[in-house]
C-alpha cells in the first residue's frame, strides 16, 4: 500500500520545523537576556504569646442565633443557681 505523496513529504518537514522551533526556544542565550529580579526584602519578628482583649464597638441591636430554656428535671425547688446571667 502506497502512502499519499503529500503525507510522505509534509510529515518529515513538520517534524523538522517542530525540532527547530523547540531548539531555538530552549536555547541558553534566551535565558541570559531576561533580567534577574532582586530578592524581596521582608521583616521578621519573633512570635509572642499574649492575651488579646476582645473589644467590639458597634451601634445596633444584637440578637442570639439560638436560645435555650433551662428547666429543672426534679420536683424539689431549686435552692442555688450556680451560674450568672449571660454566662
Amino acid at each position: 500500500m502506497r502512502r499519499p505523496p503529500l503525507l510522505t513529504t509534509s510529515l518529515p518537514a513538520a517534524f523538522a520545523a517542530l525540532f527547530t522551533l523547540t531548539t531555538i526556544s530552549c536555547s541558553r542565550s534566551g535565558a541570559e537576556q531576561q533580567p534577574v529580579m532582586p530578592p524581596v526584602a521582608v521583616r521578621v519578628i519573633p512570635a509572642v504569646t499574649a492575651d488579646v482583649p476582645l473589644e467590639i464597638a458597634a451601634i445596633g441591636n444584637v440578637e442570639a442565633i439560638s436560645t435555650v430554656d433551662v428547666k429543672a428535671r426534679i420536683t424539689a425547688p431549686v435552692l442555688k443557681v450556680l451560674f450568672s446571667e449571660g454566662q
